[in-house]
Formats: C-alpha cells, structure tokens, sequence
C-alpha cells in the first residue's frame, strides 16, 4: 500500500517540478504511470536505514562475539547465538537489497520505472522492520 501511495506521490512531484521548470515538454513524452522521480527526502531515510543497517550488523556481531567468549556454545546458549546471526544474515540482506535497488533507481533518474520504485518503497519498509526487529534482539541477548 505505501509502495504504491510514495510512488503515486512521487510521479505527482514529478509532474509538478516540470511544470515548474518549464521542461513539461520532455517529461510529456514519458508516460506518467511508467515513471517517478525520488524526492531528496526518501534518499536521505535510505542512507539512514543503511546506516542503522550497518550498525545492526556490527552490534549483532560483537554481542555474538562477546557472549560466545563469555559463555561458549552450551544448548542455552545456542539459541541466543542463532538468533544474533540470523539478525547479522537479515541485516545484510536488506542492507544489500537496499544499496543495489537505490543504486538501480539511481541510474533511471530522474525517471525510473514506477515497478522498480515501488521495489524500492517496499525495501525501505522492511529494512525498517528488520533494523527494529534487529536492535531489539541484541539489546534481548546482550541484557541476558
């Protein structure tokens, strides 16, 4: 749903910029449901989610480190240390996902493909929920 409002939002802004800018006329031969053009708010909450990611990643990694140091691979322990690698696997997942679409929008600018916007709105919802989920996680493993 909010894939599909950012990007309605975003061929809108789109729209309006070149109609602002008087090159309506270059813009016209695009069609509008094709296209939308990223405002430079959504990019700056991308390289923020990238640098949450980042520290998810780094966070998970030396909690797994340090636990594992302090109270090696018993059956209780285990468990705590499985969930600290699938947050480090999900964080690089969404991390990787996310730079490559950015960089892919990035190259289609100022018009790439409504589909691969939307991709890229869906990405920055769960990456959201993933750096979340993620922080929780370590704050749950590194308090037991």
């Amino acid at each position: 749903m909010i894939a599909t409002t950012l990007a309605s939002s975003w061929v809108r802004s789109i729209h309006m910029r070149s109609i602002s800018n008087n090159v309506k006329v270059e813009l016209e031969r695009i069609p509008t449901d094709l296209v939308a053009e990223i405002p430079p708010e959504t990019i700056a909450k991308i390289l923020e989610l990238i640098g949450r990611l980042s520290t998810l990643i780094d966070r998970a990694s030396a909690a797994e480190l340090a636990i594992f140091n302090t109270y090696g691979e018993t059956d209780e322990i285990a468990y705590v240390l499985e969930q600290l690698d699938n947050t480090k696997e999900r964080g690089e997942v969404a991390y990787t996902r996310l730079t490559g679409l950015l960089l892919k929008v990035s190259r289609f600018q100022p018009s790439a493909p409504i589909a691969m916007v939307e991709m890229l709105a869906q990405s920055i919802e769960i990456a959201e929920a993933i750096v979340d989920a993620g922080e929780a996680t370590v704050k749950e493993a590194t308090i037991d």
